[in-house]
């Protein structure tokens, strides 16, 4: 059996909980998304009365469409939003540096210019001016709609996602294995390091985070992204199957019914960890909806193997 690591369940449950243990500095968020175009809309407002005639609202018109214009030039063409972190690469565009050095990582020596497709180095210089007047643009209220929304919520994620990278750091191993995740698939700011996605998923497991103790083991199971160690990442899956973790208990069903990993073939051990996925037993529960329909497939082919293997049995057995 393949195991991928990408695709992999307790990564689409660490986005689920990192938005959760954020939500302490963004209680209020649905209600202040639209701070910048209240803002706006605050600051330029007047009574009926002293509002200036049509004529005269022609010029404050043509101001904020050109500040407006201004604020869609610094927009990335890659990602098509406001940069949080603006560069300048060798074609002179400006992008999004996360962005940019994503194209970079795949392109390697072939890299060439999404803009204009031609050749050139890998060369990214900050570029600070750009970055200040994007910021200055929105936090006067001076550029608003959905372009100055998202650059919000995406800076706001960005401040999330240094919380609990500081976090981490102090020893939160809640935090330590959602910036793992973080890490492993280059989310909130933060930049694809499968290396530190490792670093950070072992240290959550040292100190016995059972969805953590899942992915390092699934690491070294598949030689992914550490040395190949079938027999280490199983005893790490089974172990936090013992936890109570219903993640965990999947893996442990699927390679039993497999045989896989240096496993027997146990059809009665897949069953039951299924069965432990599906009856609520597992204490620790870190599988989506989706991975529950998977363990509900598993265990009922499981009970239509069993059932055919016991016939094959009674058959063998009358022919005797």
């Amino acid at each position: 059996m393949n195991e991928s690591i990408s695709d992999n369940p307790v990564l689409t449950e660490a986005q689920h909980n990192t938005a959760n243990t954020a939500n302490m500095t963004k209680r209020s968020r649905s209600d202040s998304d639209s701070d910048t175009t209240a803002a706006f809309d605050k600051t330029t407002s007047s009574p009926a009365s002293s509002r200036p005639s049509s004529p005269d609202s022609t010029p404050v018109k043509r101001l904020k469409s050109s500040i407006q214009g201004v604020a869609e030039e610094f927009v990335c063409p890659l990602t098509l939003e406001l940069p949080l972190n603006p560069v300048i690469a060798a074609d002179g565009k400006l992008y999004d540096r996360d962005a940019i050095q994503e194209v970079i990582r795949r392109q390697g020596s072939a890299f060439r210019s999404p803009v204009t497709n031609q050749p050139m180095a890998p060369t990214l210089l900050p570029a600070r001016q750009a970055r200040n007047a994007i910021e200055r643009l929105i936090s006067t209220g001076a550029v608003r709609g959905d372009l100055a929304e998202r650059w919000v919520r995406h800076h706001r994620d960005l401040n999330d996602a240094q919380l609990i990278k500081r976090r981490a750091e102090e020893g939160d191993v809640p935090s330590m294995r959602i910036l793992a995740g973080l890490y492993h698939h280059g989310e909130r700011g933060i930049e694809l390091n499968v290396d530190l996605s490792a670093k950070w998923f072992a240290k959550a497991a040292e100190a016995g985070d059972a969805c953590a103790m899942v992915m390092l083991g699934l690491f070294h199971v598949v030689g992914e992204v550490v040395d190949k160690n079938e027999t280490y990442g199983v005893s790490l899956v089974s172990t936090a199957a013992g936890m109570g973790s219903d993640f965990a208990a999947l893996y442990m069903s699927k390679w039993y019914a497999a045989g896989d990993h240096g496993l027997p073939r146990d059809i009665n051990k897949a069953k039951y960890w299924s069965g432990k996925v599906l009856d609520g037993s597992c204490t620790i529960k870190d599988l989506t909806a989706d991975s529950l329909k998977e363990a509900e497939v598993q265990l009922r082919e499981l009970h239509e193997e069993h059932e055919d293997d016991e016939e094959d049995t009674d058959m063998d057995t009358s022919d005797h």
